[in-house]
């Protein structure tokens, strides 16, 4: 009620997804770990919704025991646009305001509709989450399972079998996993898995360093096919930098950087959200090369800019 009264006329639909919406959620001693993930609908684009429920979801987040993460897209682009999220969406999501066939109107259907660059925008968001696990030094475990799942959800999406469950992706890793960039995948992905879904209680020899290893291996893997090229994963992601660019989320960051008073024109010509994964994962570096404090002031301010940061609409 809170969301429809700030969005005013303008809200459509408000649709539930993630592992808290269909019943998968991890929980420790007592403790929800998973987040609720909520899709915002609006009837037109909007500039000030986001920052309308981004004040509600801090509220309400002092007092609930999970917390919430939300997205705000135009019903028009909700049809058309083609990303993982979506896709979940569409299979199972939870329509809490709005028409009920909403999800219908997604236009992704099947795995095989699934962008491979959705595998490799999963494995950095997932390196991101990793990284703020080692400076909040909390949840680690959590962050750990969850940097094994992704792999095998990138491995999945590559693959063209996706699917919108934990559940489901289980069956189709055990029935099929090739993925040799890792070692030992198979065995470390199971430990996430049980972890995950609450049949063990502790993620077994599993440690952080050892996963931001085999997540870079991960991450240099997927952006080789993805590229479709050699070299350092420094390279790659240099690479990467000329595939993206959203004119829109540039001028935003170049806002941001002069409201900071940082006064850089190249800001104008990079995508934000590929821009802070390249330093995301140059502190990942680190600390597999035992040169990252944890403590690190810029590691604060770089989630931040993460969690705010739009990351769909990438123009080619």
């Amino acid at each position: 009620m809170d969301i429809k009264e700030a969005c005013s006329w303008n809200l459509y639909a408000i649709v539930l997804i993630g592992s808290l919406a269909r019943g998968e959620a991890t929980i420790k001693k007592g403790q929800i770990l998973s987040d609720l993930d909520m899709h915002i609908v609006t009837k037109t684009f909007s500039t000030s919704v986001d920052r309308k429920i981004s004040s509600l979801v801090k509220k309400h987040c002092e007092y609930l025991p999970f917390k919430i993460y939300f997205g705000t897209v135009p019903r028009f682009l909700y049809g058309i646009y083609k990303c993982i999220e979506y896709y979940e969406a569409r299979k199972n999501g939870y329509v809490i305001y709005g028409p009920r066939n909403v999800t219908d109107e997604i236009s992704i259907k099947d795995p095989a509709q699934i962008p491979v660059w959705e595998g490799v925008r999963l494995l950095l968001n997932r390196a991101l989450g990793l990284l703020e696990s080692f400076h909040n030094r909390r949840n680690g475990d959590y962050a750990i399972a969850k940097s094994y799942l992704g792999i095998a959800e990138a491995y999945l999406v590559f693959d063209k079998r996706y699917r919108a469950t934990y559940r489901e992706r289980h069956d189709e890793i055990l029935n099929r996993c090739r993925l040799k960039c890792v070692d030992n995948f198979l065995e470390k992905y199971l430990s996430a898995y049980r972890y995950k879904m609450n049949f063990q209680e502790d993620i077994g020899n599993l440690t952080l360093h050892r996963t931001v290893a085999d997540l870079l291996k991960a991450v240099n893997y997927f952006l080789g096919l993805f590229l479709d090229c050699s070299g350092s994963l420094q390279q790659k992601l240099e690479a990467l930098s000329s595939r993206f660019l959203n004119p829109y989320h540039s001028l935003l960051l170049f806002w941001n950087k002069i409201e900071k008073g940082k006064f850089d024109p190249r800001f104008l010509f990079i995508e934000p959200c590929i821009y802070i994964w390249k330093r995301g994962m140059n502190h990942l570096i680190d600390i597999e090369r035992g040169k990252q404090d944890s403590k690190d002031v810029r590691l604060n301010e770089l989630l931040q800019e993460w969690k705010n940061t739009p990351q769909f609409l990438l123009l080619k």
